[in-house]
């Protein structure tokens, strides 16, 4: 985990999917920058994942569709990409689809699982990174495989 952190060029703590849309409209607004990548990382399972205290699941996503509409405005139209950390979301492949569609970018997700839950921690932390495109309109994945 510590080279997402070396190329990650910022990181929000969010409270749930709303808020991770009006804290990610209101840094972007003072930079004009899009994002290349939006790496959502909370606690999950093969069902669904914890944004904040919301959990999204492919029967609840479209609860937060508006939101995720507002964050899909803020993507690069070339190089934007979602990424979900929680363990085994990626086995969820309409909720996958269905969060695609909302955020108008490819959605990916790991199907195994990333690290041991501690007991009752579930929905407390949800931590956002964010990879902003460069004036190039590539991220810095791109630029590391150069």
């Amino acid at each position: 985990m510590w080279i997402d952190g070396a190329v990650t060029s910022g990181e929000i703590s969010i409270l749930g999917v709303a808020d991770m849309a009006t804290k990610l409209e209101a840094a972007f607004a003072q930079t004009g920058d899009k994002i290349g990548e939006l790496r959502i990382v909370g606690h999950g399972n093969a069902y669904g994942q914890f944004m904040g205290a919301n959990w999204i699941e492919d029967r609840t996503a479209g609860t937060y569709a508006k939101d995720f509409r507002r964050i899909g405005k803020l993507f690069s139209a070339q190089r934007g990409v979602v990424t979900l950390g929680g363990c085994q979301v990626g086995q969820n492949g309409p909720l996958l689809l269905k969060l695609s569609e909302y955020f108008k970018v490819p959605v990916r997700a790991f199907t195994a699982l990333q690290r041991p839950l501690v007991p009752g921690d579930e929905g407390n932390s949800t931590d956002c990174y964010v990879t902003c495109s460069t004036s190039k309109d590539a991220s810095l994945w791109d630029w590391l495989d150069n």
